[in-house]
């Protein structure tokens, strides 16, 4: 079936071309060495719009002439794009089942190298990675065979294993061996991992010498603390204890003290506070002193270190 145009003759267009042509090369003659001067400017721009007004001129000519050669054009454009029309619909009917059954084919296709992928020993990384990270669409197209598709997703296996346990040996001594693996499998990329290693490096370097430092400082104040402590201990320990003589405060870590020097000053440390005193051991009836918690504490921890006998009474010494 072909169209068959019974009558398509083009006459061709005659117009006074050499007329007009002849008058030109006499006009534009005369333009040809023009010097523009500051005197002749106006003039100048006059002979511009002149010019102008015939090139436009021959322009509206142009654009009358091509619309009435191209009248004919459309009116059977308009009538053959019917025709176009009848024949779209049954192209269509028919070009959508041909691209259903070709999306079969893909979606078949597709299936086959998924689970070529999902056989492959790769470390775990289909667990972590959908197939996506490494397909590639043209693997659909009917040219490209499912063969050639496996072989290409060999090589990437042989290339991922080679890198992963070569990461992996790099990484034997790693606190971070774990977290870069699993990078590695996020990015499929070796120097990218390698980077995020020494980052990870430098941020634990930083941190140990942060801890360090903190240790460091915790052992001053301690050593500070304790210097203090041992001062005011010091200190605490060469104050006199006040023992009641006869309703007066009298020195009781001094008596003791004097206590251990001999059997005589003994004796006359029993005469002096009036306390009785035989082989070395005094025996104190009462005792009223004025002490800080810390200093009772002290004064307790001393009797028992001597194996001094004591009680301690709640009523209140008159």
């Amino acid at each position: 079936m072909n169209i068959i145009v019974k009558e398509n003759k083009i006459k061709p267009i005659v117009f006074n071309l050499e007329e007009i042509r002849n008058n030109l090369t006499i006009e534009l003659d005369k333009y040809k060495n023009l010097v523009v001067t500051e005197e002749s400017v106006s003039s100048g721009k006059s002979t511009r719009a002149s010019l102008n007004g015939l090139k436009k001129q021959i322009k509206d000519a142009q654009s009358k002439v091509k619309k009435e050669q191209m009248l004919p054009f459309e009116v059977f454009k308009k009538k053959t794009d019917e025709l176009i029309k009848m024949i779209d619909e049954p192209v269509y009917l028919i070009d959508s089942q041909i691209k259903g059954y070709e999306e079969k084919q893909k979606e078949e296709k597709r299936e086959l190298i998924f689970e070529y992928w999902k056989g492959l020993d790769l470390f775990g990384l289909q667990e972590a990675r959908d197939i996506d990270c490494v397909f590639r669409n043209e693997w659909l197209n009917k040219a490209i065979t499912i063969k050639k598709v496996k072989a290409e997703l060999d090589v990437f296996a042989d290339k991922f294993k080679a890198d992963y346990e070569l990461l992996s040996d790099t990484l034997k001594d790693s606190d971070n061996k774990d977290l870069l693996l699993e990078h590695y499998v996020k990015t499929l990329s070796l120097s990218n991992t390698l980077t995020k290693k020494k980052e990870l490096e430098e941020l634990a370097k930083r941190q140990e010498e942060a801890r360090q430092a903190r240790e460091l400082e915790n052992k001053r104040q301690e050593e500070a603390n304790q210097s203090r402590e041992a001062e005011v201990k010091k200190q605490e320990d060469a104050k006199p204890i006040e023992l009641e003589k006869k309703s007066q405060p009298v020195g009781l870590e001094e008596s003791l003290h004097y206590a251990k020097e001999g059997e005589s000053q003994n004796e006359d440390i029993a005469q002096e506070f009036g306390l009785h005193y035989t082989k070395n051991v005094f025996e104190i009836k009462y005792i009223k002193a004025i002490l800080k918690a810390e200093t009772k504490h002290k004064i307790l921890n001393l009797f028992k270190e001597e194996n001094i006998e004591f009680e301690i009474s709640d009523e209140p010494i008159k």
